[in-house]
């Protein structure tokens, strides 16, 4: 089924159609901003295998290289250093057998 030369003119017209002025005055950075959340730093210290759903749950991850490689480690007691947008969950991390260290602590 083809189209006439008369629906094929609608169309174009419709599609060349110029933009509404409301339209042509957005700021793009105004309109995709997102809102700024505070930053949260803390450290947790553990052994074993690292909770890895911790860092969904608190929406953290680790704050340097040497931190993601201090997650890969599995037999001997480490700090990870994190960062996220909420506070650390304490007694979640404690059920990983994993104690939150406050930013004043570390060493």
């Amino acid at each position: 089924m083809s189209m006439t030369k008369r629906e094929k003119d609608a169309i174009s017209k419709q599609l060349m159609a110029p933009i509404p002025r409301a339209y042509t005055n957005l700021k793009p950075k105004a309109f995709f901003r997102q809102p700024t959340r505070q930053r949260y730093a803390f450290a947790v210290e553990g052994a074993g295998q690292f909770p890895y759903d911790m860092l969904r749950y608190d929406a953290c991850w680790p704050s340097s290289q040497e931190d993601v490689a201090n997650m890969c480690q599995h037999h001997e007691k480490r700090m990870v250093r994190m960062s996220g947008t909420a506070k650390p969950t304490v007694a979640r991390w404690y059920s990983f057998l994993w104690q939150v260290i406050p930013v004043d602590r570390w060493h």
